[in-house]
């Protein structure tokens, strides 16, 4: 039977990948918050809030597995469960805000936000790839995938800024 710091190791897991993997979580939530102010969106905030808590607990599973304290199943269900409601509001939040939402893309659309628009959409092509190219095993290839992460992240929060 192989031990919790075995399987930990095995994951591809440390907690300095599990920690890393907050940053694109938070610029989550920036990117949800600005967008919801920008189309005066409640539900758009609440459903990015549900994505965090779900990115949240894939994060707290990533911890225990780093530290040893043993793979808690319930936390990648939540994840499964909560990641697509999450995001399914948020479609119904932009789709109730239509007027404002089509605003918004229109902004993000225009020069400069268009670039960062390109930039993240490439980060998401690259993170679709990686879904089913890279080996969840593979140390180097989860690095790979949260560099990417926060680059996306990063990329639409700006486009987002820009609008």
């Amino acid at each position: 039977m192989m031990s919790n710091d075995n399987k930990a190791r095995e994951s591809g897991f440390s907690l300095s990948l599990a920690v890393v993997d907050v940053i694109p979580i938070l610029l989550f939530l920036l990117m949800g918050s600005l967008a919801a102010k920008k189309i005066d969106s409640p539900l758009l905030l609440i459903a990015s809030i549900i994505c965090v808590l779900a990115g949240m607990m894939k994060v707290i599973w990533k911890i225990l597995l780093a530290a040893g304290k043993g793979d808690r199943h319930l936390l990648p269900v939540l994840f499964r469960i909560f990641m697509p409601a999450g995001f399914a509001l948020i479609i119904a939040a932009l789709l109730r805000q239509s007027k404002k939402t089509a605003a918004l893309i229109a902004g993000m659309s225009a020069f400069p936000s268009l670039i960062f628009l390109i930039l993240g959409t490439a980060g998401m092509a690259a993170m679709l790839i990686f879904a089913f190219k890279i080996d969840r095993k593979n140390v180097r290839g989860n690095w790979l995938e949260e560099y990417t992460n926060i680059f996306m992240q990063g990329m639409f929060l700006i486009c987002i800024l820009l609008a």
